[in-house]
Parts: C-alpha cells; structure tokens; sequence
C-alpha cells in the first residue's frame, strides 16, 4: 500500500465541524477503501471513508444490512 494514495485530487475542504478518528484498520481494508474511492471519484481517504460509512448506516437504518 502506499504512502500517499494515488489518485485522490488535491482539493480539500478546509472549514468542517469535525471529530478527529483515530484508528487501526487492516490493511487489505484500507486498499480497498482507496480502491473504490479513486474509481467513485473520491477528492481523499477521508472523503472515501465518510462516504463509506454514510452509506452503512443508511443500509442498516433500511434494513438492507
């Protein structure tokens, strides 16, 4: 896995109200997450992740999980 993804623009939303995460995470998982959010169009790992998670929830609130 690389250091730096490639593939993620540069641009970044600098203003959020945001909890900073911290946490360990397989990698294999985390190649994944890269891999699906420069094919979806991603602007970073962070955007990828959020996005990720957003869509968990809603399946799991929906009962599709």
């Amino acid at each position: 896995m690389a250091e730096h993804p490639n593939g993620y623009a540069s641009n970044r939303k600098k203003e959020r109200d945001v909890v900073r995460i911290v946490t360990e995470l397989p990698a294999k998982l985390v190649s994944d997450v890269d891999e699906w959010g420069v094919s979806a169009g991603m602007t970073s790992r962070r955007e990828a992740t959020e996005t990720l998670l957003k869509k968990g929830l809603e399946a799991v609130q929906h009962g599709a999980a």
